[in-house]
């Protein structure tokens, strides 16, 4: 009898220390399946966005440079950190903002005051809308690694997404 009380305790002790191995891996996998489908809600955010400033810009093609911006600000879907335009860029050919992490290109308009009077708008040319969203304030693990001299950093910034439209 003592020897199966003995074999016992030994079992026990086993699945202890398979436990205390398996269950930081069943975490590091739960905490990075979380923050991967982040990072994919913020990457679907930002394509549907994109095109919905695509369509807007394209019916919307006389509204100022400023205007569309704003309309990015007023649009932003939930989640993703919105604050007041800041102008980047902004020529006869592309204007640049910054709408909160989210930044916004678009065929520039040029004049402050509507209506646009450039050719890059006028009816029946092409548009386009590009944005890309900075998730690093969505990331709860680390992006640096270093181990010895090798070190990689993982990027924080969504691919830019770029929508083509025709001005009506």
């Amino acid at each position: 009898m003592t020897l199966r009380r003995t074999a016992g305790r030994r079992d026990g002790g086993q699945a202890l220390v398979e436990f205390a191995l398996a269950l930081p891996l069943f975490a590091l996998f739960v905490f990075v399946v979380i923050e991967l489908s982040l990072v994919l809600v913020s990457y679907y955010s930002e394509t549907r966005m994109a095109r919905e400033t695509a369509r807007w810009l394209a019916v919307n093609g006389s509204n100022s440079d400023d205007q569309v911006a704003a309309h990015v600000q007023n649009t932003m879907l939930p989640g993703l950190i919105a604050a007041a335009p800041t102008v980047i860029s902004d020529d006869n050919v592309t204007a640049i903002y910054q709408v909160g992490k989210m930044q916004v290109k678009f065929m520039a308009c040029g004049a402050a005051t509507p209506p646009c009077t450039n050719t890059n708008r006028a009816p029946g040319t092409t548009l386009y809308v590009e944005m890309n969203y900075d998730v690093a304030n969505l990331l709860f693990l680390p992006t640096n690694f270093r181990m010895g001299s090798l070190q990689t950093t993982l990027p924080t910034v969504l691919p830019a997404y770029r929508v083509w439209v025709m001005n009506e």
